[in-house]
């Protein structure tokens, strides 16, 4: 309903202006919408600087505007130079014709003008319905359907009746606008749809290392963002493109070129199926999570003779190890990370108050014990209580089987297996050959330890 209320619209407006305006100036006005239609993409790259001086750095409104800016300026200029050449035939008519002629012509000039003024009618009809057709095809994607704001809705609607009316054909085999933008538009809807996907998406092998970028690390603990995303009422897409962390991001013209280079046709493959056609060969790329239990069932398995000591020694470092985590790039960087939680979880708790010097109690620095009134009373003098006798030394902790492997090194191939280096807590360098059977890796490092992950979906 809405593409037949715009053409007759259209159709209408632009016959009356043709019937004032004339034949002549309806015309070259004509000329000019061609020559700013095929001309707008070729000359936008010339307008794109300005864009960011006049305030508006947003990537989104960098891309769209300079064709815009073109097509309109183009098409002022047609407009005036159609009103230099309706004055000179309308000059040339009144002072070197008779009247009658004058007249014919004038009359000629309004009932053409009504045919260019339809044929003008059309082509913004079909310029129009190309752009409903392009922006309705990302709006309908990302369409919520309690929170779309009015235009959006509106968008939408016109979409649907272009694609009821048979128009979208048309429209669809002379679109120029590049494939790139509907696989993207693809993306989004899904994710946003599926919110679940994001996890699945950081694990994409381009976009491990963006993930470690501060804008996108303050995304991930932001509860009110994340809120907008995960929350049963979907927010709209206008407002999470306008929240602070986004803005962030999308004026961040570093990672726009980042994800300008990502191959959209994997990355949709890759999270419909959770397997990249494109990386497939290298298995060692993405985000592996450490399996405590299959760690101390291997080293189990090389150390048999273990004792009871030995074995609660291991399952205090598999504490510690728990939520560790190791992401293999594009770049062919290691970065090997500790879960905080568990490390601090698994930490000693401090001896309690009582024990030690300064603890009071039985230490040194502590309350002096109370005082007996029976000995006051019969003018006992008090007695001195005999020292504490201080606490055994605490035995030294024993040495943990495990590096405590963390921070950024390398990865190599070497045929049917991969070496690595990775440094400790302490900047030591440890070589590690890995070898990988379906989704589990296993990490040999160079004093025998044990690391089995297993791939993070």
């Amino acid at each position: 309903m809405l593409i037949w209320i715009l053409a007759v619209s259209l159709f209408g407006l632009f016959a009356v202006a043709g019937f004032y305006k004339g034949a002549t100036r309806m015309a070259v006005s004509l000329i000019g919408l061609f020559v700013a239609i095929l001309l707008a993409r070729p000359l936008g790259p010339m307008v794109k600087p300005l864009i960011p001086l006049v305030g508006l750095k947003n990537p989104i409104w960098v891309w769209l505007l300079p064709p815009v800016v073109v097509f309109l300026v183009l098409s002022a200029v047609f407009i005036g130079l159609s009103f230099f050449a309706h004055q000179k035939l309308a000059l040339y008519y009144k002072y070197q014709s008779d009247d009658v002629t004058r007249l014919r012509w004038e009359r000629v000039n309004q009932r053409l003008g009504v045919c260019v003024g339809l044929l003008a009618g059309a082509v913004y009809l079909f310029l129009l319905a190309w752009i409903i057709y392009v922006g309705g095809y990302l709006t309908l994607q990302i369409a919520a359907e309690e929170s779309n704001p009015a235009a959006v809705r509106y968008f939408n609607q016109a979409r649907e009746d272009l694609q009821k009316t048979g128009l979208d054909k048309s429209v669809a085999a002379l679109d120029p606008t590049s494939p790139f933008y509907y696989e993207a538009s693809d993306i989004l809807g899904l994710i946003y749809h599926n919110p679940i996907l994001q996890s699945r998406l950081s694990n994409y092998p381009p976009f491990l290392s963006m993930g470690e970028r501060s804008e996108f690390q303050e995304i991930a603990n932001d509860k009110e963002f994340n809120d907008l995303i995960f929350s049963s009422t979907k927010a709209s897409i206008t407002t999470i493109i306008q929240h602070p962390r986004v803005q962030a991001v999308l004026n961040n013209q570093s990672i726009i070129d980042e994800l300008r280079a990502v191959d959209l046709k994997d990355l949709a493959h890759y999270l419909q199926t959770g397997k990249s056609q494109k990386y497939s060969d290298e298995k060692i790329l993405g985000r592996w999570l450490l399996d405590v239990d299959e760690v101390i069932t291997q080293t189990k398995k090389k150390n048999p003779d273990m004792s009871a000591a030995e074995l609660i020694i291991l399952r205090k470092v598999a504490a510690v190890l728990q939520g560790a985590s190791m992401s293999a790039t594009l770049d062919n960087k290691i970065v090997f990370k500790l879960d905080p939680a568990a490390a601090q979880a698994a930490a000693p708790s401090p001896a309690p108050a009582g024990f030690g010097s300064g603890g009071g109690g039985f230490g040194g620095g502590g309350p002096p014990p109370p005082v007996d009134p029976y000995q006051g009373r019969y003018g006992m003098r008090p007695t001195a209580p005999s020292p504490a006798t201080p606490p055994p030394a605490p035995a030294a902790a024993p040495q943990s089987p495990y590096p405590q492997l963390t921070g950024e090194g390398t990865w190599k191939r070497l045929s049917d297996r991969y070496e690595l280096s990775i440094p400790d807590a302490k900047g030591k360098q440890y070589a590690v050959t890995g070898r990988i059977e379906d989704d589990e890796l296993t990490l040999l490092v160079e004093g025998g330890q044990v690391f089995v992950f297993r791939r993070s979906e």
